[in-house]
């Protein structure tokens, strides 16, 4: 079942998942997605479905068919076990294969719904997020700390679920568990599906963080989970840096677009933010001046017309301040966009107060000029109107 209504805060979200589970919110588990995939499936599982570019379909439909996965999973365990201090479970071996990004027949969930509404929201901000309720009655449950595990019992259960073994920050933190579907993916009609709109993801990480301590630092919170998050965002990263080349050869409209495309991959940074209402704002100083030169020159000809009204002096002066008007709303415009982006830097990354009160002060400046430029630029073409 999906489910896809307005949703713009965590309360929002937790009213929905209110009326699917009830009081019975122990007996689900979650797992956020920032886009759309056409499948819950593990790495394991992906490895043998039929979009794998190794192999044409029809060729990788029959490898899936010949193929059990917990057997093709016990076998990449045997392999790893040398990696591994002796006495080591079965179970704590998949559990760090798959910690570390190794092919397992694992999917990751949580016990912590806000934990998956992260994740939901973290990523690529074009696209709809997803949270996923999957209700652990509909799987043979296992408990690590009181059963002991063997790969084998998995050609034995339909599916499991499985507490995480490793121990770090990171899972502790995200209150991991995994999901073991025998088939490799969870089918629709066993999931509960939750749209969250792309438009809401930026406030919904803002209130993660604000008020529940949710964020990139903690949530990864290790060298793995930094290393992993670095590499989601390459492209951002790139977009970013292309940005920050731009800035500095001052070619600002430019600079814009890359650093725009960097927000849409998710990427959240202070820097981004900050050069971003800085390139706005040098665009707005530039046209701004522009209209300030455009207006010269039509009050130019307007002085000239005070001696002997001409048709000459008098197209030129409103030619002029025509474009000083284009001038001033552009200026204007990217002032506005600039506010924009002053409120994201403010509200995620929370910067110092000076810098705060600096750059709105400055805001504000330019705001109160364009505004006297576009009053003065209809006196001027007032006066034109009148000879």
């Amino acid at each position: 079942m999906s489910i896809k209504k307005p949703l713009n805060t965590v309360a929002d979200v937790r009213d929905i998942i209110d009326s699917i589970v009830s009081d019975r919110i122990k007996d689900f588990i979650f797992r956020g997605e920032h886009k759309p995939y056409e499948h819950i499936s593990s790495a394991l599982y992906r490895e043998y479905a039929p979009n794998n570019e190794m192999f044409p379909t029809h060729y990788t439909n029959i490898i899936r068919d010949e193929i059990n996965l917990p057997d093709k999973q016990k076998e990449i365990v045997e392999k790893a076990e040398k990696y591994f201090r002796k006495g080591t479970t079965e179970l704590e071996i998949v559990s760090d294969l798959q910690y570390h990004g190794g092919t397992t027949n694992l999917i990751d969930f949580s016990e912590s719904f806000l934990i998956a509404l992260f994740f939901a929201c973290h990523g690529q901000n074009s696209d709809d997020g997803r949270l996923i309720l999957l209700n652990k009655r509909k799987f043979a449950s296992y408990n690590e700390a009181t059963d002991s595990f063997d790969l084998n019992d998995l050609n034995r259960h339909k599916n499991l679920i499985l507490k995480s073994y490793n121990k770090n920050h990171r899972t502790a933190f995200q209150s991991t568990i995994f999901a073991y579907p025998q088939e490799g993916y969870i089918p629709q009609e066993q999931q509960h599906t939750i749209t969250i709109p792309r438009e809401s993801k930026k406030d919904i990480l803002f209130e993660l963080k604000q008020y529940h301590n949710i964020h990139e630092d903690t949530v990864y919170n290790d060298i793995q989970g930094f290393i992993e998050n670095h590499n989601n965002f390459k492209d951002a990263r790139a977009y970013f840096y292309m940005g920050n080349v731009e800035l500095a050869t001052e070619e600002f409209e430019n600079a814009i677009t890359h650093y725009k495309k960097a927000i849409q991959l998710g990427l959240i940074d202070r820097w981004l933010y900050r050069n971003i209402f800085n390139a706005h704002m040098k665009l707005a100083g530039h046209y701004t001046q522009t209209a300030d030169n455009y207006a010269a020159i039509a009050r130019k000809h307007l002085d000239t017309l005070k001696d002997a009204l001409d048709d000459k002096h008098l197209a030129i002066a409103q030619e002029h301040i025509d474009l000083a008007k284009t001038c001033e709303e552009k200026a204007e415009y990217y002032v506005l966009e600039a506010n924009t982006y002053h409120t994201h830097y403010v509200q995620y990354m929370t910067p110092s107060d000076y810098q705060t009160e600096h750059r709105k002060e400055k805001l504000t400046h330019v705001a109160q000029e364009i505004k006297q430029g576009l009053k003065d630029l209809e006196d001027l073409r007032q006066k034109t109107q009148a000879l």
